[in-house]
């Protein structure tokens, strides 16, 4: 079913899921959990959506553990009740929307991807307008998984930040 509640738990707790699926945890992750300190990766573990993808050694020779969704369809559907969690788009419209998008990256055309998205993003209603940026990160991490491309938010250069890269097989889109 929807896991409306980690949905909203992750939310509140303003999760970046770009970071949480780049980051290596400790043991405790799995196994500390205090009602008023729920860790949200932790649960998404806990219930399945994310498991263990990566044993990593320290040098003071502890383990770390990198998680990530496990298979694509569990990543799939993560995404798409996260997306429709976070713009209230609850009807199946975004499967339409979404291959517009792609067919839009994929010829290259950036003026029809970028209608669309803002036509997309128009559609959030205002009582959702959040003043967190995490909160539209997210939208845009989420849509960007389910157009199958490699999305990068909040990249790093040496002239400060870029909302988000986005790797096609044919070009790249800086946003």
């Amino acid at each position: 079913g929807t896991p409306t509640f980690l949905l909203e738990l992750a939310r509140d707790a303003r999760l970046d899921f770009e970071a949480a699926l780049q980051e290596t945890y400790s043991e405790s992750v799995f196994s500390s959990y205090e009602l008023d300190r729920l860790p949200v990766v932790g649960l998404l573990w806990q219930t399945g959506y994310l498991t263990i993808k990566e044993t990593v050694t320290t040098l003071r020779r502890s383990t770390r553990y990198r998680l990530g969704f496990p298979d694509y369809e569990v990543q799939e559907s993560f995404n798409e009740m996260l997306l429709d969690f976070y713009t209230e788009r609850r009807e199946h419209g975004n499967q339409e929307f979404l291959f517009q998008m792609m067919d839009a990256l994929e010829a290259g055309d950036h003026h029809a991807f970028l209608k669309l998205f803002q036509g997309f993003l128009a559609t959030v209603p205002y009582s959702l307008h959040l003043k967190y940026e995490k909160y539209y990160q997210t939208i845009f991490f989420c849509v960007f998984q389910l157009l199958n491309g490699a999305v990068e938010a909040e990249s790093c250069t040496n002239a400060g930040r870029i909302d988000a890269v986005v790797r096609t097989a044919k070009a790249v889109f800086l946003f």
